[in-house]
């Protein structure tokens, strides 16, 4: 006959069973897609996965430099309408994607805290994005 887990083992199977999922959660936070509104002042929804972030970090770096994108540049949103985009917009939805993924990130970083330092079960299957 094998024993029933002690409570304390309970409570550690949990723990390491909830962080998993909470990680799932917080890739589909900073990934989900964006609201930004561009210099133009009309707002529009942005792929934000991580191709995605990988190509705007990748037109920041050519254009940068150069102080302008060039003319006619414009960014795809999600609906694909293809949005005229400065050097400013580009570093202004980057800013955005950042201050999203920081503010994910240290709400993350709590969650793991608050599953780390629960002393039940329940409160640990409380815990929820």
């Amino acid at each position: 006959v094998i024993p029933a887990p002690t409570t304390a083992e309970l409570l550690v199977a949990i723990q390491t069973k909830k962080l998993p999922t909470l990680f799932t959660a917080y890739l589909a936070a900073i990934y989900a897609p964006i609201s930004f509104t561009g210099a133009n002042g009309v707002t529009h929804v942005f792929q934000a996965d991580r191709k995605a972030v990988g190509n705007l970090h990748d037109m920041l770096a050519a254009y940068a430099p150069t102080g302008a994108v060039p003319s006619g540049f414009y960014w795809v949103a999600l609906d694909n309408a293809q949005v005229p985009f400065t050097l400013t917009d580009l570093q202004g939805l980057a800013n955005s994607l950042g201050t999203r993924g920081w503010a994910e990130f240290q709400h993350m970083q709590s969650l793991k805290v608050s599953v780390r330092t629960a002393t039940t079960v329940a409160e640990v299957e409380a815990l929820s994005w």
